[in-house]
């Protein structure tokens, strides 16, 4: 009976931190928005105490909110920033098993008619801010990992300056799921060439990126559109060799020491059994 109590309390509280998170989405409840008490919500909701505080763990794990313990705590809404999107693709692109491969291959699908966009749209105005990007990457040159970060950074603004949210939104999650499965296995092509090699390849994409921009920037959107796809066709062998090639996804951080779940699973799965054994009653 407790058990089944339990997993309907759980529901209604999915169904209240679903109304909640609507709000936020929908823009009813903005950034820095302080949540009403909890007393308050429990009487809006007409839910119990215990159902309510686990709604707002669920929308605090889905980082919706931020939540100040104490006598002046409570819950404020966090900007809903494309993090959140990213993180939330890449946890489920992992559980499906995703391959790193695919994850590039999306990336050349959507980057070059991004690029495009770019040159139709706002050709000016996006090529300026991708060669602010490209400021950011001179300045990085021969520093590995940050010219990683800066490089990545230009794949964002491209998606970005496209003018299309949607393809902004997915290209941006795609990129930074990328850097993130890099830096958690930390590993990088900078194993496999010596600094000079590094630093020519380095000015290669540089060469590549300010082509580009300039492209965009007459409003050459076929030629764009070419040239990105012919420098990701380039690109992304260098990045997709062993152990990566073929690599599934890994978005999550480990923890330390690492926890042996099917273990853990096993031992409470003997310990409910004594208990329910009859010398156990």
């Amino acid at each position: 009976m407790a058990k089944k109590d339990t997993g309907k309390s759980i529901r209604v509280a999915q169904k209240v931190a679903a109304q909640i998170r609507n709000a936020i989405v929908r823009g009813e409840l903005t950034q820095e928005d302080n949540l009403p008490a909890e007393a308050q919500l429990i009487r809006l909701f007409d839910v119990s105490r215990p159902t309510l505080r686990e709604a707002i763990r669920i929308l605090e794990g889905e980082d919706l909110i931020e939540v100040s313990r104490g006598a002046r705590g409570g819950a404020t809404v966090k900007p809903f920033t494309p993090d959140v999107a990213a993180r939330a693709i890449g946890q489920t692109l992992q559980a499906d098993h995703t391959t790193l491969d695919e994850v590039f291959e999306a990336r050349r699908i959507i980057e070059p008619p991004a690029a495009a966009l770019a040159a139709r749209n706002k050709p000016k105005a996006a090529a300026l801010e991708l060669r602010k990007q490209i400021i950011l990457e001179y300045e990085s040159l021969g520093q590995f990992p940050r010219m990683a970060h800066v490089v990545s950074g230009f794949h964002i603004r491209l998606v970005e300056v496209s003018g299309n949210r949607a393809l902004a939104l997915v290209g941006r999650a795609l990129q930074e799921i990328t850097l993130t499965h890099l830096e958690l296995i930390q590993y990088g092509p900078a194993g496999k060439y010596t600094p000079e090699k590094l630093l020519e390849r380095q000015r290669e994409s540089l060469q590549s990126h300010e082509a580009l921009a300039e492209m965009i920037e007459h409003g050459d959107a076929a030629g764009a559109e070419k040239h990105w796809r012919d420098y990701l066709d380039r690109s992304i062998p260098i990045w997709l060799v062993p152990p990566l090639k073929g690599a599934t996804l890994d978005v999550l951080e480990r923890p330390t020491p690492p926890i042996d779940w099917r273990a853990v699973i096993r031992a409470n799965q003997g310990a409910a059994e004594d208990d329910e054994s009859p010398a156990a009653t």
